[in-house]
């Protein structure tokens, strides 16, 4: 009976942790939440515009042959499809399939990738940036005693930085 009484014991003191520590976690997303949406309105407002570029490069591109994609970069993009896509902060990281991934089969065929300012849009999508199509970053790998990507630095160094003209 001992026994049975300390089990029930330890699942009360389990089930009030697990309880504890949703409440903390709730209220830490909710500060968060409250925080961006009060000091981060201009944050939140880069985050909006940059969706808004994406959708202009969607309409633009899914209008096209997959096949005449062949851009890097934000400045190449807009000459070559006669667009205006500019970023407010840092750069988009913007690549076609056909110049850069040639011969890899990732089931796209363009990139656009870009930074999170606010923390609203950093919690909604659990990242810190914004991929579409969302994938994982590709593995283009350069192997001397360890394998490691290649593409990865670019990226960042990319999203994190006004673009360079």
């Amino acid at each position: 009976m001992k026994l049975l009484n300390k089990i029930k014991s330890n699942k009360q003191k389990i089930v009030k942790t697990i309880k504890l520590i949703w409440i903390i976690v709730i209220t830490i997303i909710l500060l968060a939440i409250s925080y961006s949406l009060i000091f981060e309105q201009d944050k939140i407002n880069i985050d909006k515009y940059n969706f808004k570029q994406l959708e202009k490069v969607k309409n633009t591109l899914n209008k096209l042959d997959k096949y005449s994609y062949d851009f890097w970069g934000v400045k190449e993009f807009n000459n070559k499809f006669n667009q205006n896509i500019k970023p407010i902060k840092n750069c988009y990281f913007i690549v076609s399939k056909n110049n850069y991934f040639e011969g890899n089969n990732f089931g796209w065929w363009y990139n656009f990738w870009f930074k999170f300012e606010s923390v609203l849009y950093k919690m909604r999508y659990l990242s810190w940036y914004f991929m579409y199509p969302k994938y994982d970053l590709p593995i283009v790998q350069e192997c001397i005693w360890v394998c490691y990507d290649i593409l990865k630095p670019k990226f960042e160094y990319t999203i994190s930085n006004p673009c360079q003209d």
